[in-house]
């Protein structure tokens, strides 16, 4: 069952969720309703039985736009699981070595969404953050992931140990996670390999060539990998309709450092790679922590008289 549905929270005007998709599933996030109530009131609509929420001050408008932001965005994450995930459920072997490639691009297409935005999620919650403390930082600075100075200066005038907890247990995930996006924007490609179950073994699914016998075309399809390595033996899938009953997942490399140095030596190794179902969910989790540490900052700032 999909992690978003039509079925779930009703639509409301008087919350910060936004067009997030959040709102059609099960997650509530925490601090939102109690912000809501403290940062909207909600007046009749002249000449009509509907009401509209606006924010009591005008101070408050900034804050709602960043939380809608904020919100929205950890929506196109958990969209990510439930598109990796969709993908996965579909089979448990390869019945087609072609039709295997497209879902395999699929993939890709959802992990890069889900590396993007939460990145941008973080961004979002980098200038919430700024703008709570009056930290006073401009643009490129105000990022949580890349600049020490700028986690250090809100840890120290907001004095929030929460924050700097998370930071501890959850900051190396999160610089991986910025390398990943600087990867994506600087034009390198992070690459999808499958991964069986079985024995680890990770294989590149790629096109080998076309034959041709008889007038009718074969596309044949090269899986480079061996038990527990990258690089070794080398297998055909002959024609389309080729049943290989693995069972695999979907992954990708730890890091890009380590995956590109692994390849240059051509030396890489099936726990040089992670399962990518897995990483979109993680990416939802430490985002989602984070969200929801600068939301009690902002219950905070706004609920002290």
């Amino acid at each position: 069952m999909p992690l978003v549905s039509a079925v779930g929270r009703k639509p409301s005007y008087f919350d910060l969720y936004g067009q997030s998709a959040l709102r059609y599933s099960d997650i509530k996030l925490a601090y939102l309703d109690e912000l809501a109530k403290i940062m909207f009131t909600v007046s009749p609509i002249e000449g009509s039985l509907l009401a509209a929420a606006k924010p009591i001050d005008d101070k408050f408008k900034k804050y709602c736009d960043l939380i809608i932001d904020i919100c929205e965005k950890l929506g196109f994450v958990l969209l990510s699981i439930d598109g990796v995930r969709s993908i996965e459920s579909k089979h448990e072997m390869i019945d087609g070595a072609e039709w295997f490639y497209l879902e395999c691009v699929q993939v890709k297409y959802h992990v890069y969404n889900c590396i993007f935005n939460a990145k941008a999620v973080s961004d979002s919650v980098s200038v919430l953050l700024n703008d709570l403390s009056e930290l006073g930082y401009k643009k490129g600075e105000i990022d949580l992931i890349k600049e020490k100075k700028f986690r250090s200066d809100f840890i120290q005038k907001s004095k929030n140990k929460e924050f700097s907890e998370f930071w501890e247990v959850c900051g190396p995930w999160l610089k991986n996670l910025g390398q990943f996006r600087d990867a994506l924007i600087h034009r390198q490609s992070i690459p999808v390999f499958f991964q069986y179950a079985k024995d680890k073994m990770v294989i590149d699914l790629r096109p080998a060539g076309v034959t041709i016998v008889n007038g009718k075309e074969t596309v044949n399809f090269e899986l480079s990998g061996s038990n527990g390595t990258f690089s070794g033996a080398n297998f055909k899938f002959k024609g389309l309709d080729v049943i290989a009953p693995w069972k695999l997942s979907y992954v990708m490399p730890n890091d890009i450092a380590s995956y590109d140095e692994g390849a240059r030596k051509n030396k890489l190794y099936y726990h040089d790679f992670q399962p990518i179902l897995e990483f979109c969910r993680l990416a939802f989790k430490q985002l989602r922590s984070l969200s929801e540490i600068a939301f009690k900052e902002t219950f905070n700032k706004i609920a002290t008289p």
